[in-house]
C-alpha cells in the first residue's frame, strides 16, 4: 500500500508541474497579443513518464479548464482514477479535477 500511495503522490506532483508549465504557456501567448480563439499547444498533465501526447485548445477552453485549481486537462483516456475524477470529456481531452487527499497549491494564482 505505501508503494502504491508514493506512486500516487509523484504522479499528482508530475501533473501539477505540467500544469504550471502549460499556466506559462498560456500567460506568453495572452501577453503575446493571442486572441481567446487562438490555438494553444499544451502537454498532457497527466503526470506519465512515457507520456509525451499534446493536446490542441483555444486560450479561451484553456483557462475555463483551470477556472479551477484542482483541475488538469489530459488526453482522453489518460485519467488515473487512483488519484482523479474525471469531470468533462471535450472532444481531444479530459478534464479531471483531483481527489482531495492529492490536492496542493495551485502555481497559477500566485
Amino acid at each position: 500500500m505505501l508503494d502504491e500511495e508514493a506512486r500516487n503522490r509523484r504522479l499528482a506532483k508530475n501533473e501539477r508541474l505540467i500544469r504550471e508549465a502549460n499556466w506559462e504557456t498560456s500567460i506568453l501567448a495572452g501577453s503575446s497579443g493571442a486572441t481567446a480563439e487562438e490555438e494553444l499547444e499544451l502537454w498532457c498533465a497527466c503526470g506519465r513518464a512515457d507520456c509525451a501526447t499534446r493536446l490542441v485548445m483555444t486560450l479561451d477552453e484553456y483557462r475555463a479548464a483551470h477556472a479551477h485549481p484542482h483541475r488538469f486537462i489530459v488526453a482522453r483516456g489518460h485519467a488515473d482514477p487512483a488519484i482523479e475524477t474525471v469531470i468533462e470529456h471535450a472532444p481531444s481531452y479530459d478534464l479531471v479535477e483531483k481527489r482531495p487527499e492529492y490536492q496542493a497549491a495551485d502555481p497559477s494564482t500566485s
